[in-house]
């Protein structure tokens, strides 16, 4: 898959704000995206759902469904969970940065917006999506599993050759899907991070057992895919 050119590219800017979503779209359009807009939460899921942007901007503050609402039913859709959400935001503090990274939007920007940061995150993460894209195309992995189905294979019939397990749990596991690997646990009798620890051995990983959070990377890897298999990016300090 190759990069998309800027007027291949698709935004969708959601605010209840005309005079900001103005603002955004010739920003955008002066830097050659195409441009969707939606004066309320709503409007806006309906857009994503319809029209398949490659990117939201999202305002944070607006009535009958926020931003955080909005952003939060977009990760419940399999059909809009990986489109990159930005949020716009006058509420710049460490509680609604958190708050946001938590619902899953890839970044946020302070207002008032300013042209050249707008632009470079919107770039940083459209650039992102692509890789994450490439990834995908070149690993074979689906929807939201971290292996293709041959390694996940193999995985499992290691455990079923380590662990001396009755028949019929036998028999679960080896229909149990990568998103129901860590809900088997409690029937083998192991606690989950025993099987991190398998999965980090299995696929050759080093296992972090504590995490600096001043070493996470946020808006690299899809957060329903974080969430999911359980993995964090992290910065190497090392490289």
């Amino acid at each position: 898959m190759s990069a998309k050119r800027a007027s291949e590219v698709v935004i969708l800017c959601i605010d209840d704000d005309r005079d900001v979503l103005s603002l955004l779209e010739k920003i955008l359009t002066g830097a050659g995206y195409s441009v969707i807009t939606a004066t309320d939460g709503r409007q806006g899921i309906q857009e994503a759902v319809n029209r398949q942007p490659d990117l939201i901007l999202m305002d944070v503050m607006m009535p009958e469904i926020d931003g955080y609402t909005a952003c939060s039913q977009l990760q419940e859709n399999p059909g809009t969970v990986y489109i990159p959400v930005i949020f716009l935001t006058a509420l710049d503090d460490e509680v609604n940065r958190a708050k946001s990274f938590a619902v899953g939007a890839v970044d946020h920007i302070a207002k008032p917006v300013r042209k050249a940061i707008l632009l470079s995150k919107i770039e940083e993460q459209l650039k992102t999506r692509l890789r994450w894209q490439k990834l995908k195309e070149r690993t074979g992995l689906r929807g939201e599993t971290f292996s293709p189905p041959a390694i996940f294979s193999q995985f499992k019939q290691s455990l079923i050759e380590l662990l001396d397990l009755p028949q019929v749990i036998r028999d679960r596991l080896s229909v149990t899907t990568p998103l129901e690997i860590y809900k088997i646990c409690e029937l083998m009798g192991i606690p989950q991070r025993q099987m991190t620890a398998w999965i980090a051995d299995f696929l050759s990983f080093p296992l972090i057992s504590t995490i600096d959070p001043e070493r996470l990377l946020l808006g690299v890897i899809p957060v329903s895919f974080a969430r999911e298999n359980k993995v964090v990016a992290m910065l190497n300090e090392k490289l």
